[in-house]
């Protein structure tokens, strides 16, 4: 209970008195040659806390307000010395690319963090992931890693290998892989996925959405990913 206490009187200072501190270093993003990637950072403890803002970009309904807002989200952001952590999928980022460019450059250009990340009909989200059952550990590792290259096709689910797509797509527009690249599914399909995302050059992938790894053990890795 004194731990919960104190937790929220930290909080509290914090939101009161450190919101224009300049945070921790964030790590480097470069093509991971190694299983397991290091970062240049350190546990929390009693006297530091950090916090994520992450923004997931996949909206259809409104693209011209929401490119507003990313760009106004970006502003936000330098402007009190944080990174924000923009999650991509790849037909998202081909609209942006095809009728808001400038939002893709202002991105290209500042130090936010760019990640990826799918929706339906995209075969890996549980629940559109029948054509990737019953497959052999190659076959299943191939049909992900052609998704992750080529376009969707988004009425079917099947691939557009006229057009690029994926992950690839998403790190060849913004000029950098992609840091975190979730696999919204469970057993086989999500170790292939894990595999198929650290072969492109992905750093960490995500387990967990209310909670997270331990604070005593913060560093824990997936088929060579850290962990978000």
């Amino acid at each position: 209970m004194k731990r919960f206490i104190y937790f929220l009187l930290l909080i509290f200072t914090m939101t009161a008195c450190n919101w224009t501190a300049s945070p921790p270093t964030p790590p480097t993003v470069d093509t991971v040659t190694e299983a397991s990637p290091t970062f240049n950072i350190q546990p929390a403890t009693e006297s530091s806390a950090y916090i994520s803002f992450i923004i997931n970009v996949h909206d259809w309904t409104h693209p011209d307000e929401s490119a507003d807002i990313l760009l106004q989200l970006v502003d936000l952001f330098e402007r009190y010395n944080v990174r924000g952590d923009f999650y991509f999928t790849a037909e998202i980022t081909r609209e942006l690319a095809e009728n808001h460019p400038e939002v893709i450059e202002r991105l290209k250009n500042s130090n936010m963090t760019i990640s990826y990340h799918v929706r339906p009909p995209h075969p890996l989200y549980t629940g559109f992931d029948s054509r990737l059952q019953n497959l052999s550990d190659d076959e299943l590792y191939q049909t992900l890693l052609d998704y992750e290259t080529y376009a969707l096709d988004l009425e079917t689910g099947d691939l557009d290998k006229s057009q690029p797509g994926g992950y690839t797509y998403v790190a060849e527009i913004f000029g950098r892989n992609p840091v975190v690249a979730p696999a919204p599914n469970s057993g086989t399909i999500k170790d292939a996925a894990q595999k198929v995302y650290a072969s492109l050059g992905a750093q960490m992938t995500l387990l967990y959405h209310e909670s997270g790894t331990k604070l005593e053990q913060p560093f824990e890795y997936a088929n060579g990913l850290l962990v978000r």
